[in-house]
């Protein structure tokens, strides 16, 4: 029984020795408790709108030209349209409208027949003009009716009372032959040196039959009655196939100032028969006139135009002005030199058309930039027109609810025979009168 009793003493003390191991093995087995495992994320930021490339307008917009190409008056306006066609291309070239416009052109030769005026205007319509232009004299009239009546805009290169009276959809790139003959004769009895001073000027004159001969006509007319310095000695109206002139030039002999013929080769022909005469008026011209200047330098010579004096609303190629400057890179950059010379060769029909065009173009521009591509139809330009304004190298150009005429300005030019060129005789403009 001792025995006994040692050995279950033994035998506590022995479990009570190997309890702190078996804890030991016990923790060595066991692994340590570790955070869940998670992907990574990206911060937290606000919800953003998907990224998309900015909407660009699309816009087509087709001119619709009324010209004469095979016509009388083609060795003109042939240049005329040249110049159409060098703006919108410049215009497009430079970036000058808002992107996504594009301008189309189309043109319909009338061979300056009345007859074709309609039927022109119809097809361009057909052909989906939106909006006309014309450079042939008469269309205007015959068209005011149906352009008023199908909201239809017009722009013309010839301007005379029956086109804006009651003012509409025809909207001149020039100012009526009237007013020119008033701003002209005004200027003519105060700065000419050779205006007579102890007697009425004689003037008198002679054209085609067209609208704007008799709107010049009836302006000489009006001017003369209601200044005592001027006295009208005579103004003839011919047939377009009249090619000689002598019972004109002997009834206008004694005059002082002639305004000779506005189209072709009637104009030439006149001076030359005139001079040939043995008469020695001054002639007097405007922007039509200087439209043929090459055809009167050819077939006249510098020698009988000397000293003509000849109006106009738009700079010369003498000028310092900004059309100049995008004439000289007009010609540097679209054209060979032998078309240059061709087209300096036409006087003023490439050199007013390009200022005209130019004006028509930069108020669509301006147009367009304000109200955008998609706000653009034709009672909408419209309104826009009738308080638009732009100044063309000094030169002012508005419109309004009672005003489709261009300009507010002429300048003064005078042929010099032995320079064999236009020079100016008047540094500014001067305001166009309106009123005889």
């Amino acid at each position: 029984m001792k025995c006994s009793g040692k050995l279950g003493i033994i035998l506590l003390a022995v479990l009570l020795l190997a309890l702190p191991l078996l804890a030991a093995c016990d923790d060595d087995e066991t692994e340590e408790p570790t955070a869940p495992v998670t992907e990574p994320t990206a911060p937290m930021t606000e919800p953003t709108a998907p990224v998309t490339e900015p909407v660009v307008e699309e816009l087509t917009l087709t001119i619709g030209s009324l010209t004469d190409k095979t016509g009388v008056a083609a060795q003109a306006l042939v240049n005329v349209d040249a110049a159409l066609k060098d703006n919108l291309k410049y215009f497009e070239e430079q970036g000058l409208f808002p992107e996504g416009l594009t301008i189309e052109l189309i043109e319909y030769d009338t061979q300056y027949d009345p007859g074709k005026f309609i039927t022109g205007y119809e097809w361009l319509r057909e052909q989906g003009a939106d909006i006309m232009v014309s450079s042939v004299p008469g269309t205007g009239e015959v068209l005011k009716s149906r352009v008023d009546e199908e909201e239809m805009l017009l722009f013309t290169l010839v301007s005379t009372p029956p086109l804006y009276d009651p003012p509409g959809y025809i909207f001149s790139v020039n100012i009526n032959s009237e007013a020119i003959m008033y701003t002209m004769l005004d200027w003519i009895a105060e700065n000419d040196p050779n205006f007579p001073q102890d007697r009425p000027a004689k003037i008198g004159g002679m054209g085609m039959q067209d609208p704007y001969v008799e709107g010049w006509i009836a302006g000489l007319t009006s001017y003369c009655d209601n200044n005592p310095n001027w006295e009208l000695e005579d103004a003839y109206v011919v047939g377009w196939t009249t090619m000689t002139f002598a019972p004109e030039v002997d009834g206008l002999k004694d005059c002082d100032y002639i305004i000779p013929p506005t189209t072709g080769f009637a104009l030439p022909n006149f001076m030359k028969e005139y001079r040939e005469a043995g008469h020695t008026a001054t002639f007097l011209g405007n922007d039509a006139h200087n439209a043929y200047l090459g055809l009167m330098v050819d077939a006249a010579g510098w020698d009988i135009m000397d000293g003509m004096y000849i109006i106009l609303p738009y700079t010369w190629y003498t000028d310092d002005a900004e059309v100049i400057d995008i004439l000289d890179y007009v010609f540097s950059n679209y054209h060979s030199e032998s078309e240059v010379g061709g087209l300096m060769w036409s006087g003023g029909a490439y050199r007013g058309g390009f200022t005209q065009w130019h004006g028509m173009l930069t108020l669509l521009q301006g147009f367009l930039e304000e109200d955008g591509l998609a706000a653009y139809d034709a009672n909408a330009f419209y309104e826009y027109l009738q308080s638009a304004s732009i100044e063309i190298d000094g030169n002012a150009w508005d419109y309004s609810s009672t005003d489709r005429q261009s300009w507010n300005s002429m300048g003064m030019m005078q042929a010099d025979g032995t320079a064999e060129a236009l020079v100016r005789v008047d540094d500014g403009w001067f305001p166009v009168v309106v009123e005889p």
